[in-house]
């Protein structure tokens, strides 16, 4: 878990990518949080795509990223 950001942004060694994708591959519990964190940041990258987006589009769509993957805090 200490690495996942690093391997989510790409700024791992190849060595480190292999092991941490390895582990992913065998464990449940890094599996799904490494499934909401790349959710949270893809959704991120969508919104900073759109120039357009005003702070409520953000909030509802990081909302609604976190909530599809079982977050059930926010209103």
């Amino acid at each position: 878990m200490r690495q996942l950001w690093a391997y989510l942004d790409g700024a791992t060694s190849d060595a480190d990518r292999a092991r941490i994708a390895q582990h992913l591959a065998a464990c449940d519990a890094c599996t799904q949080h490494f499934n909401f964190e790349r959710s949270f940041l893809e959704s991120l990258r969508r919104l900073r795509e759109d120039t357009t987006a005003d702070f409520t589009s953000l909030r509802d769509m990081v909302l609604g990223g976190l909530r599809a993957h079982g977050f059930k805090g926010g209103a």
